[in-house]
């Protein structure tokens, strides 16, 4: 198939604006790229690309390729994976983002596990707690904690995630515990940059009270924000699971637990389509047969593992 690894080298050039890096990525030769474009450019009859000493970039022709060679290349992708569905196989590369504190400390024996049991499939997992557009960032799905807006994606839910105010006893020893959610207007609120809302959300006699933390310090990284609680620079809002080992040892305690914050979920979600890919179903049944008796872990409590399946 000339003219599908044609287009393939085309789009991959495109996107790096460089032969080298293309080359690289498709772990072929740079005499190789250049004689698959031109061999690319002589089937269309137009120069797709203009070359300089500082790189490559699209001509208009070749702006009006790319779009429909990537619709190509994934629908000829899309139609390896329902084939290979048939027979069982789950086939080519799944592109995972996953919030990195979650990731390190729950999902890498997870993958893990998912990568053996689909020795066909290569798994490109992203770990990060920035929110990334699956979309333009050709994600295939993402594991989301939080409180999930209304979109078009598609939303599986996984399991619940208690979430805790917590703070070092140093720290409450020299600034008073507080009793009550507005009494955080008053202290260091370790603040989470990718919060949508900006609040922090309580349950106080059963109604929702939600303040917006005050603090001079903040971070997209939940573990980051944990480590400033544990030495003392102010009151963290977080998932159980990150604070299991610094409860248990008494680097943080727990405030506020008469005023416990609403559960979370934590979701596999993947872009729109009436097209599931295979390798997308196939991770989704994974979480939901494996992270469900990771549930216990997730919420904080000791002495459980993981159920054998």
């Amino acid at each position: 198939m000339d003219e599908i690894e044609d287009m393939t080298t085309f789009v991959e050039v495109v996107r790096g604006l460089s032969l080298s890096r293309a080359a690289e990525s498709l772990h072929i030769s740079k005499s190789m790229v250049s004689r698959r474009l031109t061999r690319l450019e002589e089937g269309f009859g137009a120069r797709l690309l203009d070359r300089t000493t500082r790189g490559v970039r699209p001509t208009e022709a070749g702006i009006e390729l790319l779009e429909r060679a990537e619709r190509i290349l994934d629908e000829m992708q899309q139609a390896r994976e329902a084939v290979a569905a048939h027979s069982g196989a789950v086939l080519g590369t799944l592109r995972v983002t996953v919030p990195q504190s979650l990731g390190s400390r729950r999902m890498g024996n997870l993958f893990a596990e998912f990568a053996a049991a689909h020795p066909q499939l290569a798994l490109d997992v992203d770990f990060d707690d920035r929110v990334k557009d699956l979309i333009d960032n050709k994600y295939d799905a993402a594991i989301r904690i939080g409180q999930m807006p209304d979109s078009s994606f598609i939303i599986r839910q996984l399991l619940p995630v208690k979430v805790m105010c917590l703070a070092s006893p140093s720290y409450l020893a020299a600034h008073g515990t507080p009793q009550e959610p507005r009494d955080l207007y008053g202290h260091e609120c370790l603040r989470y940059l990718n919060s949508r809302s900006g609040e922090w959300e309580f349950l106080s006699n059963g109604q929702p009270v939600r303040i917006r933390p005050k603090g001079r310090m903040a971070s997209s990284n939940g573990e980051a924000l944990l480590d400033w609680a544990i030495h003392g620079y102010g009151v963290v809002h977080a998932p159980s699971f990150l604070a299991e080992e610094a409860l248990a040892d008494g680097r943080l305690v727990q405030i506020l637990e008469n005023d416990a914050a609403p559960e979370l979920s934590m979701c596999v979600m993947r872009p729109p389509g009436g097209f599931v890919p295979a390798k997308v179903r196939a991770l989704t049944d994974f979480l939901v047969a494996n992270m469900g008796v990771c549930q216990v872990v997730l919420q904080g409590e000791k002495g459980a593992g993981r159920r054998k399946t």
